[in-house]
């Protein structure tokens, strides 16, 4: 089986595809950004403590500080662009 060096692209391109269509997804009134609201729909269930800090780990930090460090230039919607440089490398 031959291991081709260009796999790593395509699955990095589809991965960004992805990215966009989920991105795309909570988006719902389509501005381009994510308001705090789309961006708490689109969370995954459990993944951080909501603004009750009843779900998820207790110590982790809550959405809105997650969408507040992501949202790099505090307008109140967080766009792909800042998302993707939030994004872990």
């Amino acid at each position: 089986m031959e291991i081709s060096g260009s796999g790593g692209g395509v699955a990095a391109a589809l991965m960004q595809q992805m990215r966009e269509a989920r991105f795309a997804k909570a988006d719902k009134d389509g501005s381009g950004g994510l308001s705090l609201e789309e961006f708490r729909a689109g969370a995954p269930a459990g993944s951080s403590r909501d603004q009750a800090g009843s779900a998820g780990r207790a110590d982790g930090p809550n959405l809105e500080q997650i969408y507040a460090t992501l949202d790099g230039d505090g307008d109140g919607s967080l766009t792909a662009a800042e998302m993707e440089a939030g994004r872990p490398k």
